[in-house]
């Protein structure tokens, strides 16, 4: 089986409106590897398909390209399972970095396969440190319902997403006020202070 990820790819960074360069800056990789992917000479390493993902906000398995065009129910089943298989196999790795990126890949199939308490286990055996477990867990929660879980998590996430945030927009202020920018600080500060009262957190801050 041929993967399309680099169709895939293509055809998202085209509707993005983002260029080669912009992709390689986001990932972390050179623009050539980038290239390769679109022309089909290489393929993405496992360990950076989280991040070419969430640069697109979209999942892994759309990335893979497992729902395009497979006609035969049967035959996409097949397919399905013999890559649950591998990538089964991949969580067993030595290496810990393809071990976590083979075992959210694998959350993702198992959630395709509607095997949602194996999606859950397997995200739960990551580090709680590990935001995209999280994030992942969350839209896990949505699909199957479980409308108290996503939102408890959801508001976690969102108070530590904001925290750091928060943060990084009073170093702004701070950067600002030293360059004698005084409209650009107070600009920042504005949007602080409607981050805060958005999310209910204005007290805290």
């Amino acid at each position: 089986m041929e993967l399309c990820i680099g169709e895939v790819i293509y055809k998202l960074r085209k509707e993005k409106g983002v260029t080669q360069e912009n992709l390689a800056n986001a990932v972390g990789i050179s623009v050539a590897a980038v290239s390769k992917w679109e022309s089909k000479s290489s393929y993405p390493d496992i360990t950076i398909l989280p991040s070419i993902a969430r640069f697109f906000n979209t999942t892994i398995d759309k990335l893979l390209g497992y729902e395009i065009e497979i006609s035969n129910e049967e035959e996409a089943k097949v397919i399905l399972n013999k890559a649950i298989n591998l990538l089964e196999e991949s969580t067993k790795s030595d290496d810990k970095e393809i071990e976590e990126a083979s075992k959210y890949i694998l959350s993702s199939l198992y959630a395709m396969n509607d095997e949602y308490e194996k999606a859950e286990g397997i995200l739960l055996t990551l580090p709680k440190v590990t935001s995209d477990r999280d994030d992942m867990l969350v839209g896990l929660y949505i699909n199957q319902k479980k409308n108290e879980e996503a939102i408890k998590l959801l508001r976690m996430l969102t108070y530590k997403k904001l925290s750091n945030l928060i943060m990084s927009l009073g170093s702004y202020v701070s950067f600002f006020m030293q360059n004698e920018n005084v409209d650009k600080a107070k600009e920042v500060l504005n949007l602080q202070e409607k981050l805060t009262k958005i999310f209910g957190v204005d007290s805290i801050y």
